[in-house]
């Protein structure tokens, strides 16, 4: 199956379904790049620490498209 294919088997699945195999999706990524190793308190804290980040100007804020712009390779 191609990645289209894929996604239109994956959209006529139940919601609980298609959250459950994002889920596994998501894990599946090699890196740091999921927060499954992280407690739900865990994820909460470091999102207030990024907020305060922000806030403070520690930090200078991008889009998500910028963001996948320059994670392409």
């Amino acid at each position: 199956m191609n990645p289209d294919q894929i996604k239109a088997a994956a959209l006529s699945m139940s919601s609980a379904d298609r959250a459950q195999m994002a889920q596994a999706l998501w894990e599946s990524l090699e890196g740091d790049v999921s927060a499954a190793h992280l407690s739900h308190a865990d994820v909460i804290n470091l999102a207030r620490s990024r907020d305060e980040e922000m806030e403070n100007r520690d930090v200078t804020p991008i889009s998500h498209v910028e963001l996948m712009s320059r994670l392409k390779p």
